[in-house]
C-alpha cells in the first residue's frame, strides 16, 4: 500500500513525499501542489508568498542566536514528468500509485515524481524541523522546470533574500555539487538548399539532430533519460558525432556546424563525448 511509505525514515521527509504522490502535478498543471504548499506554510505559521509566475516562497526565521548567519535558500521544483506504460492513468486527476519494492520506492507503470518531489519534501522537512540549529531559511518551490525552467526564469529580483542556494534536484545520491557552469540558449539559422547532395558522412544523424529548431544546447538528455515529449538535441555538434543518414538528406551539413563551433568555441569542447 502507498501509505506504508509514510513510515519510512526520516518520517517527516517521506510523509511529505507521500502527500505529493497524492497531488496531480504534471508540468503545466501545478496549481494544486502550489496551493498545498501555501497551506503548508500558513499552517506552520511561516511567512509564505507566491509570485506572479506561480513560484512559492516560504521563510523560516533563524534559530535564536543564529540571526546573523546568511540566509540559505532550499530550492526544488514542484512539477513532474507524466509518463505511463500501458495503464489508464490520468495525470491531471489520479494520484501516483507508489509502493516499496525492496530498497526502492517506485510507482506502478508511471513515473514516480521523485524528480523533484524528494527535493520538495526535504525542504519542507527542514522548514518544520525544530531540532536543527540554523540561520534564516527560505524554501523556494518553482514551477514547470521540466519544459524550460519557466518558474526559475520568471523569478524577479527582490523575491528572495538568501545569498546561498542549495538546489535539491540532483542525479546521484550522496554527491553535493558546489558549482554550476550555467547554460545558454541559442537560435542558430542554417542556410542550405533542400535536396542538395552532401558527401557521405557529412550529415547529422536523425537521433542527434532532429529537424527541430531553435537549437537548445542545455536541453540535452543523458543516457537512459530521453523523453519523447521533448525533442532530443545535440549539445556538442562536432564531426565526431556525424554520420550519413539517408532518411534526412536535408539535414544541416557538418561544415555549417563546424563553422558554428569555431564562432562559439566555449559552448563546444573539442572532445565532448557521445551526444544523445
Amino acid at each position: 500500500m502507498a501509505e506504508e511509505i509514510k513510515r519510512l525514515a526520516p518520517e517527516a521527509v517521506w510523509g511529505y513525499f507521500y502527500d505529493l504522490t497524492q497531488i496531480p502535478r504534471p508540468t503545466g498543471h501545478t496549481k494544486q501542489v502550489t496551493d498545498y504548499l501555501k497551506a503548508f506554510g500558513e499552517k506552520h505559521g511561516l511567512e509564505t508568498h507566491q509570485d506572479e509566475v506561480g513560484n512559492v516562497l516560504i521563510r523560516k526565521p533563524a534559530t535564536p542566536g543564529y540571526e546573523g548567519r546568511q540566509t540559505v535558500v532550499l530550492q526544488a521544483h514542484v512539477d513532474m514528468v507524466p509518463q505511463k506504460n500501458g495503464v489508464a492513468h490520468d495525470f491531471l486527476r489520479d494520484p501516483i500509485d507508489a509502493y516499496i519494492d525492496g530498497e526502492w520506492v517506485t510507482a506502478r507503470d508511471t513515473t514516480l515524481g521523485a524528480d523533484n518531489g524528494m527535493g520538495v519534501s526535504l525542504a519542507m522537512a527542514a522548514l518544520t524541523d525544530k531540532t536543527i540549529k540554523h540561520g534564516p531559511l527560505e524554501g523556494l518551490f518553482t514551477i514547470d522546470e521540466e519544459v524550460g525552467m519557466d518558474g526559475a526564469v520568471g523569478l524577479k529580483p527582490g523575491f528572495l533574500k538568501g545569498t546561498i542556494m542549495i538546489n535539491g534536484d540532483s542525479e546521484e545520491e550522496g554527491r553535493l555539487f558546489v558549482g554550476c557552469a550555467g547554460g545558454v540558449d541559442m537560435n542558430i539559422t542554417f542556410h542550405y538548399r533542400d535536396g542538395e547532395p552532401t558527401p557521405e558522412g557529412d550529415v547529422v544523424s536523425q537521433r542527434c539532430w532532429p529537424q527541430t529548431l531553435p537549437f537548445h544546447p542545455r536541453r540535452r538528455t543523458q543516457p537512459g533519460q530521453h523523453r519523447p515529449d521533448m525533442p532530443a538535441t545535440v549539445c556538442h555538434p562536432t564531426r565526431r558525432h556525424l554520420r550519413n543518414h539517408p532518411a534526412h538528406p536535408s539535414a544541416p551539413p557538418a561544415s555549417a556546424l563546424s563553422q558554428a563551433q569555431r564562432q562559439v568555441p566555449a559552448l563546444w569542447p573539442s572532445d565532448p563525448g557521445t551526444a544523445h
